[in-house]
């Protein structure tokens, strides 16, 4: 038979096992956690958006220099490809951080709550995919 601990056996002075006072605890505990997940997935939500939007901004500023680039001999060096890595890694950084931060966030959650972050995970993931692929022909 195996022995249980001793905390089981022992109740505190009132003779109740919960008390008022550590219901209260709990509950503030619950509370401060919601509120701390809330501003993760509010923080999360805005790596998306700004990931979204500098990829985006990225694509256009490329196609309008494409073809700016045709009418105007311009040399495509270094600096053009550091300034794309740059902004790969920026928004594949942004993306990353989103998907960690909303799946941390996903468990003790409400409903609306989990699929907001739900949401965020999938738009994220797709912005990963995106640079991927994106990448190699750009």
């Amino acid at each position: 038979m195996l022995r249980k601990p001793a905390w089981v056996y022992s109740p505190n002075v009132s003779g109740k096992w919960w008390t008022n006072d550590s219901k209260k605890i709990i509950r503030q505990m619950v509370t401060v956690n919601t509120r701390r997940h809330k501003r993760l997935t509010y923080f999360s939500l805005i790596c998306l958006v700004i990931a979204w939007v500098t990829f985006f901004l990225w694509i256009r500023a490329l196609n309008t220099w494409t073809a700016y680039s045709g009418q105007v001999s311009t040399d495509s060096g270094l600096n053009s490809f550091v300034v794309f890595m740059l902004a790969t890694l920026a928004v594949l950084a942004l993306c990353v951080v989103s998907v960690v931060v909303s799946s941390v966030c996903l468990k003790p959650m409400d409903k609306r709550w989990k699929i907001l972050n739900i949401v965020i995970i999938v738009g994220s993931s797709l912005g990963i995919l995106s640079i991927m692929f994106t990448s190699n022909s750009l």
